[in-house]
């Protein structure tokens, strides 16, 4: 069976992860190239990468 691709780093750079503030509860999620919207592990509200929000204005 195949690795998870979050678990691969090889070929991440820093510009394929980032991290976003869960805006309802603070906690802080990881966000990869491909993700646009993830669940909180903390509060489960969907959240929104904002950096692709501002560069992609």
């Amino acid at each position: 069976m195949g690795k998870c691709p979050r678990q691969e780093h090889r070929d991440i750079n820093e510009l394929d992860v980032h991290e976003v503030k869960c805006p309802a509860c603070g906690y802080v999620i990881e966000f990869f190239a491909e993700d646009k919207k993830v669940k909180c592990p903390e509060c489960g509200m969907m959240v929104s990468d904002t950096l692709k929000d501002v560069t992609n204005s």
